[in-house]
């Protein structure tokens, strides 16, 4: 092989690799020097970088700092990292701690739901703030989704209504508000609901519990909720565990609750409530915890209530 050939030999591969080497795409963000390293050593880059221990990174230089935090290398990390040996909500709880802004503008999910079937969404106690992306709602096969322990706040996406398999939704411990929204409570996958220590206010709605057969725990308390109790209660005949404690809710307690048969916990303490007890709780006989304290009852405890077997905690105090 002559040494002009071997040259051209030479030059060929070169410019097969470079066609191989992807760039990103062109931005105005004011740090061109990094969006236009190749792709590839980017990535060999990110690959080796645990979640754990990102915000080391971060902080050791501004350039590390801002590729980081760019939507475009977070997608690579995403892609490369987290999506390649483990499960996508665990190691994504490092990745909200580390750039909640990203979680504000929806990125994540966005990227999320292109990139791999996420069916739990864990982001609980990660400091988030702002309002809940609409765009969750592109994560279509999503059953459980938890963002409580946050800083969260605003209404309920009526968005999050498109996700048609969720079965657990966990939102307590934020700062959203607004009526509670009648979608959740006819959905027909939900089982669980936690909406507690909120700021949502107003009353329940008479035929909000009219179409959803699989709720088992409703968790509203201490929230701001007013007016009394629905009658529609009694179609939540899956219903295990009911807390509307520390609310503001009023008026005499509808007897149909007492044909919520598999009713294992009922807490309604602090509020308005009025009245006698209903006896038709004593047809609960799975339940465990009856907490009717600090309300405005009269009369006696109701007699059926001694033939609750199960019954180990009873609470009537301050009436």
């Amino acid at each position: 092989m002559t040494a002009r050939s071997a040259r051209r030999r030479l030059n060929k591969q070169k410019a097969a690799r470079t066609k191989a080497v992807i760039s990103p795409p062109p931005t105005s963000q004011g740090h061109a020097s990094i969006l236009t390293l190749p792709f590839e050593l980017i990535r060999r880059i990110f690959v080796r970088i645990d979640m754990s221990e990102a915000l080391q990174y971060r902080l050791i230089c501004r350039l590390v700092n801002t590729c980081l935090g760019d939507p475009y290398y977070a997608q690579v990390l995403i892609t490369y990292n987290i999506l390649k040996d483990a499960s996508f909500a665990e190691k994504c709880k490092y990745m909200w701690f580390q750039w909640p802004y990203l979680f504000q503008k929806g990125l994540i999910p966005l990227i999320a739901s292109r990139f791999c079937p996420v069916n739990t969404f864990d982001m609980a106690t990660l400091n988030l703030t702002g309002r809940i992306p609409v765009c969750i709602s592109e994560l279509t096969n999503l059953t459980n989704l938890n963002l409580g322990a946050n800083k969260l706040s605003g209404p309920i996406p009526s968005s999050l209504s498109a996700l048609t398999s969720l079965e657990t939704l966990d939102l307590e411990s934020n700062n959203l508000s607004g009526t509670l929204p009648l979608f959740l409570f006819t959905h027909p996958a939900l089982s669980f609901i936690n909406l507690a220590k909120n700021l949502f206010s107003g009353p329940l709605p008479p035929d909000i519990f009219t179409r959803n057969l699989t709720l088992t725990t409703i968790k509203l308390n201490n929230n701001n909720l007013s007016g009394p109790l629905p009658s529609s209660f009694r179609n939540l005949r899956a219903l295990e565990h009911l807390d509307l404690s520390h609310n503001q809710l009023c008026g005499r307690l509808p007897p149909s609750l007492g044909s919520l048969s598999r009713l294992k916990v009922l807490r309604l303490s602090k509020n308005r409530f009025i009245g006698h007890i209903p006896s038709e709780f004593g047809k609960l006989k799975n339940l465990e915890v009856l907490d009717l304290g600090k309300n405005v009852f009269s009369g006696l405890l109701p007699m059926e209530l001694g033939g609750l077997l199960v019954l180990e905690i009873l609470m009537a105090a301050i009436n």
